[in-house]
Parts: C-alpha cells; structure tokens; sequence
C-alpha cells in the first residue's frame, strides 16, 4: 500500500511537472505566433504604403499610426486575458488535485 500511495505520488508530481512544461511551451508559442502576425501586419501595412508613393502620405501616417497603437492596445490586452486565464485554469486544476487527494 504504502509503495503504491508514493509510486501515485510520483507519477502525479511528473504529471503537474510536464503539465506546467506543456502550459510554459503552450505560452512561448502564441507570444511567438503574435509576434509573427504583427511583423506580417506591418510589412502588408508599409508596402501598401510604398505601392501609393507619396501621395498624401503625411494625411495618412497618423491615422496609421494610430490604427497601430490600438491594434497593439488590443493585442497586449488579449495576451495579458490568456495569461491570466491560462494561470486561472492552473489553479483550478490544482485546487481539483488538491480535493481528489483529500477524499483520498
């Protein structure tokens, strides 16, 4: 019995280990992702802006400029709600852990 409750114990302290690796991972690769969308965004944005020339440049380079800053506005604003969300979802896989082991 006892050999069994500390194999359990191992497996279940891996298992939060390679869980934590898989959310850290997870997490890398969409910052990477958006990062990636974003450079895409921009050169679409500046060679549209190379195509037209010169032409009115000046009129549109603030309404770019802005549409920029809300669209980076935006996107830290969603990276911080997955954050906080993916830790949330943590938490309760833990606290879920935690009440299994105690009926236990």
């Amino acid at each position: 019995p006892n050999a069994s409750k500390s194999n359990n114990s191992h497996h279940s302290l891996l298992v939060k280990r390679y869980r934590e690796i898989v959310y850290d991972c997870t997490n890398d690769f969409k910052k990477t992702n958006r990062a990636i969308m974003k450079k895409r965004e921009q050169n679409d944005l500046f060679r549209g802006a190379n195509r037209d020339g010169n032409n009115g440049s000046q009129e549109e380079d603030p309404a770019m400029e802005a549409l920029l800053r809300e669209r980076n506005a935006i996107g830290n604003s969603l990276a911080s709600a997955t954050s906080v969300l993916g830790q949330a979802s943590e938490t309760l896989s833990e606290l879920r852990s935690q009440g299994a082991s105690m009926k236990n």
